[in-house]
């Protein structure tokens, strides 16, 4: 279970519907970051797709927000496969962005833009004697227009 979960909106901090609280709360609901493995679509919560391939396991979240694990130096790596949901992707011809950032006790051990047209990127990142992990989706392009950031299959490998 994550140590915190924080949404901080679809629009960037300088767009006027950043300051809008009902808005706000919709957008919580509706574009979360999500841990049961789906994403909002125009019919309704579909498993998210990610190098043309269905993903049943994974991490969702949407631009802005961060997921906060406290570890306690358990775990050695982590794995996963990061892109933008294909759907999303081919809604704005491949030409969205987001910034990853992944932090672990604080220190960055990865931080790319992903871009709608890049194909996953895995990630294997060392966890030794990490006691909090940390990722954060931010706006890559200025806007949150299909910012749904997939890390698909996710693992963490226990320390031995």
């Amino acid at each position: 279970e994550p140590l915190e979960i924080r949404f901080l909106g679809t629009e960037p901090a300088d767009s006027p519907l950043a300051s809008v609280p009902e808005l706000q709360e919709a957008e919580k609901l509706l574009w979360g970051p999500r841990l049961d493995g789906t994403i909002p679509g125009t019919s309704g919560q579909y498993r998210p797709r990610i190098g043309g391939r269905e993903v049943t396991r994974c991490i969702a979240m949407h631009s802005a927000a961060e997921i906060t694990w406290e570890l306690s130096q358990k775990y050695e790596q982590l794995d996963a496969l990061a892109a933008i949901d294909d759907t999303y992707a081919l809604a704005n011809a491949g030409g969205n962005a987001l910034q990853l950032t992944i932090q672990a006790d604080n220190a960055v051990v990865f931080d790319q833009q992903i871009h709608g047209r890049d194909q996953p990127i895995p990630l294997s990142l060392s966890l030794k004697g990490v006691s909090v992990l940390t990722i954060k989706v931010d706006f890559g392009d200025g806007s949150g227009i299909g910012d749904w950031l997939i890390l698909g299959d996710p693992r963490l490998r226990i320390a031995q």
